[in-house]
């Protein structure tokens, strides 16, 4: 609970720097990130503040799969 409400509470300007990366969040904080999943999970786990919540964060609209846009999103035209 702790690392989803962490995640649910991260700011755009947070999570920008993060773009087209996968971060690790462990113990409510981010513990690695990269673009590598695996290396991010096991560089997590080394830190050694119990099993991640990884979660990509998306650098271009186009990478969102149809599943993860929210049902009010209008696309710009």
């Amino acid at each position: 609970m702790k690392n989803l409400a962490f995640l649910n509470a991260m700011k755009p300007e947070e999570a920008q720097k993060y773009m087209g990366e996968w971060i690790a969040v462990a113990d409510g904080e981010i513990v690695a990130h990269g673009k590598d999943p695996g290396q991010v999970c096991n560089a997590a786990r080394e830190a050694g503040k119990g099993a991640p919540h990884m979660r990509y964060i998306y650098a271009k609209p186009e990478e969102v799969p149809w599943f993860g846009i929210p049902s009010l999103y209008v696309p710009e035209q």
